[in-house]
């Protein structure tokens, strides 16, 4: 499903969005404004008009049960989740200050998932 999202399809989704691209000589697509919070936004807006529900300032830690029982641990206090399906946008593990901390890899691993170590992927 990834590889048939090539860099056309990806100009095309961010048009639909209203988002103008260009593809440069490596084949990377950019917004022509070269800023992504706009895209960001706007893809954001209509998946909330599609329904997605945002829980934010929500650290996820964990999965368990028959169907997947989310753990989060909240400005509240801890909370579960339980979903016929689970997606997560997890971020990779460079960025701490972000909590972009790479942590979730060992609690995918508690439930079975294999995971590569992380490796960085912008530097020389």
């Amino acid at each position: 499903m990834i590889q048939e999202f090539d860099p056309e399809a990806l100009r095309a989704w961010a048009g639909e969005l209203g988002v103008e691209t260009f593809a440069a000589s490596t084949g990377r697509v950019y917004p022509i404004a070269l800023k992504a919070a706009p895209l960001l936004r706007r893809w954001v807006q209509r998946l909330r008009d599609l329904g997605v529900h945002f829980a934010m300032n929500h650290r996820w830690t964990g999965l368990a049960g028959a169907r997947w029982t989310a753990h989060f641990q909240t400005p509240e206090g801890e909370c579960t989740e339980t979903a016929d399906v689970v997606i997560l946008a997890l971020g990779g593990g460079s960025w701490p200050d972000t909590d972009s901390d790479g942590k979730w890899s060992s609690l995918l691993q508690t439930v079975g998932v294999r995971v590569a170590p992380l490796e960085p992927v912008n530097c020389g």
